[in-house]
């Protein structure tokens, strides 16, 4: 770990010296090939805010890549509840700037989710029902921008994992038993005890008219066809999602030949009950999703 003003022949740590006076950064943590997903990386993890929490640290700061990507590391980060709040390419490589802040008591507690299912159990259940790749991107584009969107209109951290397994999860019986979607997948999480990520699915199409009664049920509605619209959008750009514009997004929403099956009053019924403006909405999600963009199969065509 690194505090600012050290003689350190890194341009990510001198990114992070430029914009902040007190930090921790974190170069990196290798775990070894046969100690890996066995839960070393988040112990580790777990002494480190152990620390800056006693030492009243007001941020720690690392990065991850994303070309070339590795989302196994992005996953962990998002986890533990880092933010990206920048960008770097240097070298043929882009990395992610990522930000962890301590809560209200100044500690940097671990990320700890609903104790009747975890993410790891989500992503599970939902390639067993899902086998398409198009519809498991767009179920983690989705988890993606939930994720983001609990910081933004939620409660952060405390919402992070609920608020991503509502957004993985929304379409997962919707391959296999289109027609009692989202019944199934409703009912398999109330059986989990997550009833407020089972509404929150419940009310993603406000045609079938369940309330929507929390932060979490609105953001889906915003978040979900919004998302896979300006998925369609970078797939017919060279460039992809790197220079999408909130602009040229309401343009294409505005032709109705393009993406023809994203209804457009949904789109705009989500941003009003959520609140937001559309275009500041639209550029939310891209900036949400371009870290992860290689992924999703939203870079720049090569």
């Amino acid at each position: 770990m690194l505090g600012p003003g050290q003689t350190y022949p890194s341009e990510n740590y001198a990114w992070f010296g430029a914009r902040h006076d007190h930090f921790w950064y974190l170069d990196r943590i290798v775990v070894h090939a046969d100690f890996r997903r066995q839960g070393v990386g988040r112990a580790l993890y777990a002494a480190v805010f152990e620390a800056a929490g006693r030492a009243g640290t007001p941020r720690i700061n690392c990065e991850v890549n994303t070309q070339p990507a590795n989302p196994a590391s992005l996953a962990l980060h998002e986890g533990l509840g880092f933010v990206a709040v920048g960008e770097r390419t240097a070298g043929g490589k882009t990395v992610v700037m990522l930000q962890r802040t301590p809560d209200a008591r100044g500690q940097y507690a671990m990320q700890v989710a609903d104790a009747q299912l975890s993410r790891a159990q989500a992503w599970s259940h939902l390639t067993e029902w899902t086998h398409t790749d198009a519809l498991r991107r767009h179920a983690r584009a989705v988890e993606v921008v939930m994720r983001a969107a609990a910081h933004r209109y939620g409660a952060g951290e405390a919402d992070v994992e609920a608020w991503g397994i509502a957004g993985m999860l929304h379409d997962a019986d919707y391959e296999q038993w289109p027609e009692e979607h989202p019944h199934r997948i409703v009912g398999w999480l109330r059986e989990r005890g997550a009833a407020d990520i089972a509404h929150a699915i419940s009310a993603h199409y406000t045609k079938w008219g369940v309330s929507y009664d929390s932060a979490m049920d609105k953001a889906l509605l915003a978040c979900d066809e919004l998302t896979g619209f300006i998925g369609a959008c970078c797939l017919v750009r060279p460039e992809g999602i790197s220079t999408l514009k909130a602009k040229s997004v309401k343009k294409k929403l505005k032709d109705k030949s393009f993406a023809a099956k994203v209804e457009r009053d949904e789109v705009q019924k989500g941003v009003e009950l959520l609140g937001v403006e559309l275009g500041e909405h639209i550029d939310f999600i891209i900036e949400a999703l371009k870290p992860h963009a290689e992924e999703l199969g939203l870079a720049a065509k090569s």
